[in-house]
């Protein structure tokens, strides 16, 4: 009896770690535009001030994305995030399999490397996080590193 109660102890403390993990987070989605047309096939990364784990989302073809944190899981660190926006990118595949091309990038670097956009994610409402670019600012070469 009492190694019955000892395993069903233990079980019970088991049963309790298998929760869902990690940091509470919510949920953002958005659109990209430059110039006011769809930013397609932009990265876009999401990385909390106070710290943390960023969050990542690829647009689509009418630049709409939602962020992706971390085993599966849709969304980011509550708070003030430091946002980057990028169309560099190597070669790859879309969730279909379907292939990719890389590309250069063609976004200024105030949205990427030198980005000053933030956006301020708080939990429990829906955050929308629209952003309009401009062309026009210097954009990253092969040797500004990234």
């Amino acid at each position: 009896m009492t190694r019955c109660i000892g395993l069903l102890s233990l079980f019970l403390l088991v049963l309790c770690g298998c929760g869902p993990g990690g940091p509470e987070i919510a949920s953002v989605k958005g659109r990209v535009t430059m110039d006011d047309k769809p930013l397609e096939y932009a990265t876009v990364v999401f990385v909390p001030t106070s710290g943390g784990r960023p969050a990542a989302a690829r647009t689509d073809k009418d630049g709409n994305y939602v962020l992706n944190f971390s085993g599966g899981r849709q969304g980011t660190i509550p708070g003030m995030n430091r946002v980057r926006i990028t169309t560099l990118r190597d070669p790859g595949q879309d969730d279909q399999g379907n292939p990719i091309p890389g590309s250069k990038e063609t976004i200024p670097m105030e949205y990427n490397q030198r980005s000053k956009l933030e956006f301020n994610v708080e939990q429990g409402k829906e955050n929308i996080a629209d952003f309009a670019l401009k062309s026009g600012g210097r954009v990253q070469s092969g040797n500004d590193g990234y």
